[in-house]
């Protein structure tokens, strides 16, 4: 066993970081050493196009809350919502747009535009922490 993850599982051990947390490490160390033989050098690691949305949420003294939503699941919400009728998808947008939501509900149906999305979410990373409760956004 390498040296990373054997420091990796004595901080599992330890309670210093969770089993997802852990697992995340060392797909990490696995994939650099599979990518790094086919890498030139100064090429930066690339993330490869992310599976799911995963939302953290870690309350003193409550329960932890760990969702973890597969991005497929995105795609077959987006596909049946082709089937809302027209004049109901503009309802929801002006009702979003009340809120201050900007968002068109259409634009996101045509085909492309959910790939996009799902390749801007492979960058998304949202951390807030609050007086030892902690919220986290991110796709893996």
């Amino acid at each position: 066993m390498n040296e990373d993850r054997k420091r990796i599982l004595n901080m599992l051990a330890e309670g210093k970081i969770t089993v997802d947390e852990a697992e995340r490490l060392i797909n990490a160390i696995l994939g650099s050493d599979k990518s790094a033989e086919s890498r030139q050098p100064g090429d930066a690691p690339s993330k490869g196009k992310p599976k799911f949305l995963r939302v953290e949420v870690d309350k003193k003294d409550e329960e932890r809350v760990n969702i973890r939503v597969p991005l497929a699941l995105l795609s077959s919400g987006i596909k049946l919502a082709k089937f809302i009728p027209g004049n109901a998808r503009k309802q929801v947008d002006d009702a979003l747009k009340d809120k201050g939501v900007d968002f068109d509900l259409n634009s996101l149906l045509k085909s492309g535009n959910f790939n996009e999305l799902v390749s801007a979410l492979a960058d998304l990373e949202i951390n807030v922490d609050n007086d030892g409760d902690r919220v986290r956004i991110h796709c893996e």
